[in-house]
């Protein structure tokens, strides 16, 4: 019997082959159909407590046993092929031949398990580092509310800081611009002829100039003294009847502020309500109100009711609480661009007109429609006649898709009826009459100019 150790397993084989017995020739077919060309295989049938495989080797397989619950694959198959080592019935060289095989097929197992190991090992550490990662998240969007938190106070206290600085200043609208003007001078005589103040020439200006933008450019002045300028904003009253307007300078966030809640205001004072503001908080009947308040105000002093007056004939508006106005947020999609109201879409089709591209981009970019609007006064190559004449046509489509897309403001639209529909701006004479909303003087067209009108009736009715 020669020793097979150390050599090639086909080389074995072909030796085995050549001391069997003519039986043993016989099992030459069953190794070669066998998948690993051996007399025995770890993969024994299991059809009953003994089974003869093709080289007529009875082997014992009563031992074989479905692997219980908890017991780990690879084990079971080191299990069952130590099982057939020591049950099966064959001559020695068999068994060391079969021996040689299976420690082969045990390393691969034991190759495998420990892959299967260190497998398992890496999942749980990811599903350890996922459990850590949720946690940090956890811990980042913690540390982001509370950042925003100390942001949202960290603002606050800056436009306090901001309103006391310019606590002593006043605004004045509505003085004609002169060349080699000299402001000094000039609001000397301003206070004492218009305000009625007495002895003028001794309150001290620490400040004066023109701000930017409107025409005539608004001018600002800041008093030495804060008594100086109170008294002086109590004398308001008497600019009644002149061209002059007088305002408080507040810092962006709280003129927008403001913007909202004076009409409701001067809405309260007409009917009879004790009503006033303190720089961002507005006081009715004793009740305070901000911007952030407004739903807990009485249903008549809601803005969407005071945003509209009608009677038989005309519809009047004006702000971005009523569904007619363009500054009333409603998104839509049209010529390729998303739009937030028609305030966007109406800048952005004036930029286009005139060629201005860069101005057109920034209107698109531009969230709020006070900035839309202000944006829209800086389109180069600008002509007034060109843009009256085609502006209106251009800018129906928008007011078109506007109301197509929000069915809720389409039916106000309906509601209207074959009422005019009137925009009562008073800075504002080409698409609105340049008069307030809340003033009698709207109803006589002699004292208010005739707005541009798009046929009314036809784009009305063409809402589908």
């Amino acid at each position: 019997m020669p020793e097979y150790s150390g050599k090639p397993m086909k080389r074995q084989i072909e030796e085995v082959e050549q001391h069997s017995s003519p039986i043993e020739q016989n099992s030459k077919v069953g190794r070669q159909n066998s998948p690993c060309g051996a007399v025995l295989s770890p993969m024994t049938s299991m059809a009953g407590p003994m089974s003869t495989n093709q080289s007529g080797l009875t082997t014992d397989t009563s031992d074989f046993t479905i692997p219980p619950p908890g017991l780990k694959p690879m084990d079971s198959m080191k299990v069952n092929l130590d099982i057939v080592l020591s049950s099966t019935d064959a001559p020695p060289w068999a068994s060391e031949l079969g021996s040689a095989i299976l420690k082969g097929v045990r390393e691969e197992l034991n190759i495998l398990t420990h892959s299967v190991t260190f497998a398992q090992s890496e999942a749980h550490e990811a599903k350890v580092k996922s459990g850590e990662n949720e946690e940090k998240i956890g811990a980042l969007e913690s540390q982001v509310k509370k950042m925003q938190i100390d942001n949202n106070r960290l603002s606050k206290k800056i436009i306090d800081v901001e309103s006391q600085s310019r606590r002593s200043n006043l605004k004045i609208f509505g003085v004609p611009r002169k060349e080699d003007e000299n402001l000094q001078e000039w609001i000397t005589s301003f206070l004492k002829d218009n305000l009625k103040i007495e002895n003028p020439e001794n309150i001290e200006i620490e400040r004066i100039h023109r701000l930017p933008g409107g025409n005539p450019q608004p001018i600002i002045v800041k008093f030495l003294r804060f008594g100086d300028r109170q008294n002086i904003w109590k004398s308001r009253r008497n600019l009644a009847g002149t061209s002059f307007t007088l305002a408080e300078d507040f810092p962006a966030e709280i003129e927008q502020e403001r913007r909202k809640l004076v009409p409701i205001m001067k809405a309260a004072k007409n009917m009879k309500m004790e009503a006033y503001m303190n720089v961002n908080k507005l006081y009715i009947n004793k009740q305070m109100y901000t911007v952030q308040t407004l739903h807990q105000l009485p249903k008549r002093l809601q803005p969407e009711q005071l945003s509209i007056v009608k009677d038989k004939k005309y519809t009047f508006f004006f702000g971005a609480g009523s569904a007619l106005s363009n500054f009333h947020p409603a998104p839509f999609f049209l010529d390729g661009h998303s739009f937030n109201c028609t305030e966007q879409y109406l800048q952005w089709v004036k930029a286009r007109m005139f060629r201005d591209q860069d101005t057109a981009e920034a209107i698109l970019k531009a969230e709020n429609p006070v900035e839309q609007k202000r944006l829209g006064r800086q389109v180069s190559n600008f002509e007034n006649e060109k843009w009256k004449e085609e502006g209106p046509e251009r800018i129906k489509r928008g007011l078109l898709e506007k109301f197509r897309t929000h069915s809720e403001m389409k039916a106000f639209l309906k509601d209207t009826g074959a009422t005019e529909l009137v925009e009562c701006s008073k800075t504002d004479n080409f698409f609105g009459i340049g008069l307030p909303l809340h003033g009698k003087d709207k109803f006589d067209k002699e004292n208010g100019r005739e707005p541009i009108q798009w046929e009314h009736f036809s784009w009305k009715s063409g809402m589908k």
